[in-house]
């Protein structure tokens, strides 16, 4: 038959054209998915920020508003109390400084800075000055706290401390007597407050009011010069909103919330090098999933279009070859695809003498074909089924009927009893019975050239297990283990010991070297991690380490698989798990 140059097979229009589509879908979805990335990263890095930075500023609020809260309440229990060596205010003062640790000093002082009273029973510094103190300068009704500093007035006490102070009244032998409270609270506690808020561990936190720093992450550094912020810049922007600056060389994000009552600013500060960072990684896995997915397709497509297009291509060259043996027709076909022209030449030099047959065996072929394309878009079962099936037609063509029925009909009671039940875990004595059916099918497969055999204690057999766990390791020992060899033996133990279910599955198959074995352990350990070895270690490894992974996430780290194997003597498996009832 004379071949048109115009003409081209099926498959490989076939494979070029779901090449190409699946070209066009993937870069369609790289470019909406760096799109939409775009946008939601950039949002949601800001609004994480705001939502950080308003939080923060909350807490203040309520850190600060509980200290004025105590603050008003010792000036009340000092202005009751009937003098101020009571042992009723001594007693309501212990409470106070019991219930918040974070109070260091409470004080009474009159007009001329002398020190009337204090809780701590501390002496006053002879060289102190309490008149040129801020906080006395400044008290008067409204409750604001000082910015941080040590406190100096007391003998032996050097504590960082922010202050605040107020103008009451106290009585002292009946007599109304004015004076200036002062407490101090630890700059720790908040310091602790700010710890927690940045919003990225690169970023810091500070606080500013006026041209003074309350509280800076880099504190220290602030203190020796090393690090400056500038309090108007930040008393500039708008509350409540975020803005991109720069700080030796590197951007970074800010969002700025406002304390009305301390009249303190709240900064929150992220470097925007991490928002690339992700950025950059996000991208990189982009590409990663693109390039793994195209990869992927390439050999499926090509496996697709072969699946299609070669029984069509036995088809016609059968008829093809049947026809010229007997009949002279010519070919008369212009298509440009070589596989219709092949079955249409055949159906032109048979049409004359056998047209309703032709007709007939045409529906036949389009049926199949139908069919055929059914059947590929189902097959979703395990892939042992297909070899099991592959052995069935092998039995049929054959004309071992009987051994077909068998292995069918073990199949079938096979995915009967896996519907008996959904459930995640089950009683050992189901799985075990599992095993069984799925070993006498493949012992039917393989010509019963392995012996399998189990061993269990009693009181194992209600112990509950997570489901599917020894299909698989039995399935690798016969695959791996055990078919390159005339015979073998697979012995299944199942006993309670150290706390633990242990079950082992133990072969003499072949075994595994040490590397190997190495190897297949460290990808235990390693669960993202693969087995660089031949590609059916890499089965076995994928298969044993999904089993590991799972009995994992659901018993925690204690549980799992252990492996022990020696080269020409054989593998065991054991499975670890907890003695559940």
């Amino acid at each position: 038959m004379k071949i048109l140059r115009t003409e081209r097979p099926v498959s490989r229009l076939l494979y070029g054209s779901i090449l190409f589509l699946f070209t066009i879908a993937i870069g369609a979805l790289f470019v909406l998915n760096y799109i939409l990335f775009s946008n939601i990263l950039n949002r949601g890095y800001t609004t994480q920020l705001a939502k950080t930075t308003s939080q923060l500023g909350s807490n203040l609020e309520l850190t600060m508003s509980s200290f004025r809260n105590t603050f008003n309440n010792v000036a009340l229990t000092i202005l009751h109390a009937d003098k101020l060596d009571s042992e009723d205010l001594n007693t309501k003062l212990s409470t106070v400084f019991s219930a918040n640790n974070d109070i260091t000093t409470i004080a009474l002082f009159d007009y001329d800075g002398n020190l009337i009273y204090s809780y701590m029973e501390s002496e006053l510094k002879p060289t102190a000055n309490v008149k040129e103190q801020s906080w006395f300068a400044k008290a008067g009704n409204i409750n604001k706290f000082t910015v941080p500093h040590v406190q100096n007035l007391f003998a032996g006490k050097y504590d960082w401390v922010m202050s605040i102070s107020r103008r009451i009244a106290y009585k002292k032998d009946g007599t109304v007597h004015p004076a200036v409270l002062l407490m101090d609270i630890k700059f720790s506690s908040i310091a602790a407050v700010c710890s927690g808020a940045q919003s990225r561990n690169s970023g810091y936190v500070y606080i500013v009011s006026d041209d003074d720093i309350i509280y800076h992450t880099k504190q220290q550094l602030v203190l020796m010069g090393l690090w400056e912020e500038d309090p108007r810049e930040v008393m500039s922007q708008s509350i409540n909103h975020s803005y991109i600056s720069q700080h030796d060389g590197k951007k970074y994000m800010q969002h700025i919330t406002h304390m009305p009552y301390e009249n303190w600013y709240v900064v929150n500060v992220a470097y925007l090098d991490e928002l690339s960072a992700t950025w950059q990684f996000y991208v990189a896995r982009l590409i990663f999933i693109s390039v793994f997915m195209l990869l992927v397709i390439i050999p499926t497509s090509y496996l697709f279009t072969t699946r299609i297009t070669l029984p069509l291509k036995k088809i016609s060259k059968k008829i093809y070859d049947i026809n010229d043996r007997h009949l002279d027709v010519t070919f008369d076909e212009d298509n440009s695809i070589l596989e219709i022209n092949m079955v249409s030449e055949s159906i032109n030099r048979l049409i004359t003498y056998i047209k309703q047959l032709l007709r007939e065996q045409e529906l036949k072929q389009i049926e199949l074909r139908k069919a055929e394309f059914a059947s590929l878009q189902t097959q979703i079962t395990p892939h042992f089924l297909y070899n099991i099936l592959g052995s069935i037609i092998w039995m049929i063509e054959d004309g071992k009927k009987q051994g077909a029925i068998e292995m069918i009909t073990a199949l079938t009671d096979l995915f009967k009893l896996n519907a008996s039940t959904t459930a995640s875990t089950i009683p050992l004595s189901f799985e075990l019975e599992y095993v069984n059916r799925y070993v006498h099918i493949q012992s039917m497969r393989y010509g019963n050239t392995f012996e399998f055999s189990v061993e269990c204690d009693p009181e194992t057999k209600t112990l509950l297990c997570p489901r599917m766990i020894l299909q698989p390791i039995i399935e690798n020992a016969i695959e791996h283990g055990l078919s390159t060899l005339d015979s073998g033996n697979i012995l299944v133990k199942a006993q309670t010991k150290e706390d633990m279910l242990k079950i082992s599955v133990r072969d003499n198959g072949v075994g595994m070297t040490e590397d190997t074995l190495d190897r297949l352990r460290q990808s235990l350990i390693n669960t993202t991690g693969t087995i660089n070895s031949k590609p059916h270690n890499k089965a076995h490894g994928i298969a044993l380490r999904n089993i590991h992974n799972r009995i994992r996430l659901l018993y925690g780290d204690k549980y799992g698989l252990r492996i022990e194997s020696e080269e020409d003597e054989g593998t065991c498996v054991i499975v670890c798990l907890p003695i559940l009832h």
